[in-house]
């Protein structure tokens, strides 16, 4: 089976693109910890977060 991009749900490896965002979140700790600002958008959703 191809794999797809899955939006809705769970993703599964085996079934769908995968993203390692593991650098990503560790530059969003390093701005939580330093007390910055940053925005998560999800696909329309946005969220401004502050430590």
């Amino acid at each position: 089976m191809a794999k797809i991009f899955n939006v809705n749900g769970v993703c599964l490896p085996e079934m769908h693109y995968m993203v390692d965002l593991t650098s990503r979140l560790e530059a969003i700790k390093k701005m939580v910890d330093a007390g910055d600002y940053f925005t998560i958008n999800r696909g329309g959703s946005m969220e401004r977060l502050r430590r």
